[in-house]
């Protein structure tokens, strides 16, 4: 009414994602390559992720407990694992006889998940009665607890997956080729950038539902970096996934380790309360996932002498942080 013109509601737009970013960036100095088969590459991994998630959630018994169900939907059903494409290269199951290197992988799987499960309590207490199998009776989980575990099971299937199987590992002074996210998921292994990997790995948990923070480690004063300058966060459970150490675990104590107060063991600076260690861990928004995205690539290409491409990036950073300043 009132001569006004009627406009439809905008539907929301998706929120942009840090492996969507470094897509676009790579679109920027490539504008022909097709990166469908790129984004096809992280479901494929996703899938395998979910399938090994859900054989963890089983093995250490999780899964009786319900804290396997976001585990069961992820791969495709509670009952069945997911099919696998006859494109993947990987077959996760192993045959039962002979026995192949692909059977002690699985064995090692299976170690660690109840490993894991005996970290977080799932261990059958002395005494206490078991099947006839070997296997712990039922314990009642609540939510919480299921949920962590859960989670953490699927942290370690991705772990699993990328540094295991892949062999991805973290590059001192990667190329412009082990920076680019596309490359890595193309090249399915080797070495790559920390924070590439860091965005890789935030992607695989982000698809099997668990989200992930990235930071960036940053010592107080009279303190020096001597661990990883990136970190995976998760949430209010306070864990970090140290991908420099390929995918380990740590707890907001050990990133005390990380920050040198002059003696190695922070005696002479004395040591780090918890609210200093959380300030040490400074999420990164998007803009600056973007920034560092566009400063490794201009780094990368002038360290391998490709200087068309680093006065590209250099030219892109300048405009991204002029953008930067003024908001």
């Amino acid at each position: 009414g009132g001569g006004r013109e009627a406009r439809g509601v905008e539907p929301p737009r998706p929120a942009v994602t840090a492996d969507e970013v470094s897509l676009r960036l790579h679109a920027l100095l490539y504008p022909r390559d097709n990166l469908t088969d790129v984004r096809d590459g992280v479901g494929s991994l996703a899938e395998q992720a979910a399938y090994i998630w859900f054989t963890r959630e089983v093995e250490a018994g999780a899964f009786l407990n319900g804290a396997g169900a976001a585990a069961g939907a992820a791969a495709g059903g509670a009952a069945t694992p997911p099919p696998r494409s006859a494109r993947e290269p990987f077959e996760l199951v192993p045959p039962a006889v002979p026995r192949s290197p692909k059977s002690a992988l699985r064995r090692r799987s299976s170690e660690r998940a109840g490993a894991a499960w005996a970290a977080s309590g799932g261990s059958s207490p002395p005494g206490e009665k078991t099947s006839l199998s070997g296997s712990p009776a039922l314990r009642v989980l609540s939510a919480a607890a299921a949920g962590r575990v859960s989670q953490e099971n699927a942290l370690h299937a991705i772990q699993l997956l990328l540094f295991d199987v892949l062999d991805f590992h973290a590059a001192p002074e990667p190329t412009p080729e082990q920076a680019s996210l596309p490359d890595l998921l193309r090249r399915r292994g080797g070495a790559a950038s920390l924070f590439s990997l860091c965005v890789l790995y935030a992607t695989l948990a982000r698809k099997l539902g668990v989200g992930l923070q990235l930071v960036r480690l940053s010592p107080p004063p009279g303190r020096t970096l001597r661990g990883p300058r990136f970190l995976l966060a998760l949430g209010p459970a306070e864990l970090f996934i140290d991908i420099l150490a390929a995918g380990r675990l740590r707890t907001l104590s050990d990133l005390a380790q990380f920050l040198d107060g002059g003696d190695g063991d922070g005696g002479a600076v004395g040591r780090l309360s918890p609210a200093q260690l959380r300030a040490a861990a400074k999420p990164l928004d998007l803009r600056a996932v973007c920034l560092q995205l566009v400063r490794e690539s201009e780094a990368s290409s002038e360290s391998v002498g490709r200087l068309a491409h680093a006065q590209f990036w250099s030219a892109q950073r300048e405009l991204l942080e002029a953008y930067l300043r003024r908001e």
